[in-house]
C-alpha cells in the first residue's frame, strides 16, 4: 500500500516541476532561483539528489562555494576549487577519459572568466559529456553584489561554453514582482511556502491529547520569538513546559528553554536568559544518559548561549568558563567545529581582559581543533578568524610563520583577503 505524501515531499515535487517546466529544452545561460529565507535548504536538497544515484534529470551539476571578492580573483578561486575537485575525483573518471593526462590548468589569461570556463569546456570534452552542465555558484561571501552581477552577465555574454549554464539562488525576504525572463536568464520561483509545509506535517499527525496541546502552542511560541514578544514567549513556554512535564520529551524541553533564553536575551533580561539556558543544560545532561554524543552537543549549545549572555554583560571571567568548557567537550567528542568556536571565544575574552598568555593558549586550542576539520569546514569564517587572530597575537616568530604557511596551504594565498572581507560583512 502506497503511503500518502507529506507536505515536504509535495513541495519537493513542486520544485522539480518548476525546474523541468522552466528549463527543459531551453538554451538559457543563467537560472536564478527566487526563494525566501529557510527555503534555500530545499534547493540544496535538489542539488544533493541530482548529484546522487537517484538523480531525476540528465543534467550534470557542479557546485562552487568560493567567496566573491572581485571578478579576477573569483575566476582564480573557481579554477582552484575545480582543480581540487578534479584531483580528488579523477581516479573514478579515469576509465572514461579520452585524454588520461588532462588536468585543470591554473594559468591565467587576460580575461577575467576565461581560464575557469576553458577548463570546464575541456573537462566536458575529455569526459565526452553530451548533456548540459549546470555550474551551481554558491559563494560563501559576496563582497560587492553589483560587481558579482556584472561578473555573471559578463560570463554568460562572453565566456560560457554552449553546453553550460550557471545556477544561483536569490533569497528574498519580501515578495516582489518577478523580473521578466529573457533569452539569457530564467527566473525560477517555486513558491514553496515552507513554513506552512512544516505546519502541515505536524498537523497531519494522529496524536494524543498531550501532543495536541503541544502543537497548538508550538507555532505560536515560534512566531512570538520571531516578533521579539518577550512576555508571550515566556507565558507560552511555561504553559508548554507544565503540560509536558511528565512526558519523556527531554529534547523538546531543551528547545523550549532555549527559545525562552533567546527571547530573554533579546529583551535584555540577561539574568533570566542565563537561568533558562541552565535549565536547558540540566535537560541536556538527561539526554546524555541515553544519547551520549547528542546530549553533549546540546550541552555545548547551552554553554555557548550562557557564554554569549555573560559576554554581552561584559562578565568576561564567567563567559570564559562557559566557552572553555564548550571547547573541551567539543574536543572530547570530536565535535571540532564546536571546539574551535568555544576556544576561539575564550581566547577573545582573555584578549579583552588583556591576559595575553591565556588568550594565546585558547587560540592555539581553537587552531588545533580547526586543523582536524575537513577541507570544506576549514573554509569557514571561524577558521579564518582563528588563524588570523593567533598569527597576530603570538609573540613567537617561528609560530607566526608556521601558522601563516599552514593557512596558505589550506585556504590559499588570498586567505588574509578573505579574512578582511568577512570582517567587513
Amino acid at each position: 500500500m502506497l503511503r500518502p505524501k507529506n507536505a515536504i515531499s509535495t513541495r519537493f515535487e513542486k520544485l522539480y516541476d518548476c525546474w523541468t517546466n522552466k528549463t527543459t529544452g531551453k538554451e538559457t545561460s543563467l537560472f536564478r532561483w527566487i526563494v525566501k529565507p529557510y527555503e534555500e535548504s530545499m534547493i540544496e536538497g535538489f542539488y544533493n539528489l541530482e548529484t546522487s544515484e537517484k538523480a531525476k534529470t540528465q543534467d550534470i551539476f557542479l557546485k562552487f562555494t568560493s567567496s566573491f571578492v572581485n571578478g579576477r580573483s573569483y575566476s582564480i578561486s573557481l579554477t582552484e576549487e575545480l582543480k581540487e575537485f578534479w584531483e580528488s575525483e579523477r581516479p573514478s573518471y579515469l576509465a572514461h577519459m579520452a585524454d588520461k593526462s588532462w588536468t585543470v590548468r591554473c594559468k591565467q589569461s587576460n580575461c577575467e572568466t576565461d581560464t575557469f570556463f576553458q577548463n570546464i569546456l575541456q573537462l566536458s570534452t575529455v569526459l565526452n559529456i553530451n548533456t548540459r552542465i549546470i555550474i551551481y555558484l554558491a559563494p560563501q561571501c559576496i563582497n560587492k553584489k553589483q560587481e558579482f552581477e556584472f561578473w555573471l552577465i559578463n560570463s554568460i555574454k562572453l565566456h560560457l561554453p554552449k553546453n553550460c549554464c550557471l545556477m544561483v539562488i536569490d533569497v528574498k525576504v519580501e515578495d516582489e514582482p518577478l523580473k521578466n525572463c529573457t533569452k539569457d536568464i530564467i527566473y525560477l520561483k517555486p513558491d514553496l511556502n515552507i513554513q506552512v509545509a512544516f505546519e502541515d506535517v505536524i498537523l497531519s499527525k494522529n496524536t494524543n491529547t498531550l501532543t495536541e496541546v503541544f502543537r497548538n502552542h508550538f507555532f505560536k511560541i515560534n512566531e512570538a520569538v520571531n516578533c521579539k514578544d518577550y512576555s508571550t514567549v515566556q507565558h507560552l513556554g511555561r504553559t508548554l513546559l507544565e503540560n509536558i512535564q511528565n512526558a519523556d520529551w527531554n529534547s523538546v524541553r531543551i528547545s523550549i528553554w532555549m527559545m525562552m533564553a533567546v527571547s530573554a536575551f533579546d529583551a535584555g533580561r540577561y539574568r533570566i536568559s542565563v537561568s533558562h539556558y541552565k535549565s536547558a543544560y540540566i535537560e541536556a545532561e538527561k539526554v546524555q544518559s541515553t544519547d551520549y554524543k547528542g546530549g553533549v552537543k546540546l550541552r555545548i549549545l547551552c554553554l555557548m548561549g550562557i557564554g554569549n549572555v555573560y559576554l554581552a554583560r561584559y562578565q568576561l571571567n564567567l563567559a570564559v568558563e562557559s566557552y572553555k568548557l564548550a571547547g573541551t567537550l567539543g574536543m572530547e567528542t570530536a565535535e571540532y567545529v564546536f571546539a574551535m568556536e568555544g576556544f576561539r571565544m575564550a581566547g577573545f575574552c582573555f584578549q579583552k581582559m588583556e591576559i595575553r598568555q591565556n588568550a594565546m593558549d585558547n587560540y592555539r586550542n581553537a587552531f588545533e581543533a580547526g586543523l582536524l576539520l575537513d577541507r570544506n569546514e576549514q573554509n569557514s569564517a571561524t577558521f579564518l578568524i582563528v588563524g588570523r587572530q593567533l598569527s597576530s597575537i603570538t609573540n613567537q616568530p617561528c609560530e607566526k610563520l608556521s601558522i601563516r604557511r599552514k593557512m596558505t596551504e589550506l585556504i590559499g594565498n588570498d586567505w588574509e583577503m578573505k579574512y578582511h572581507l568577512i570582517k567587513q560583512l
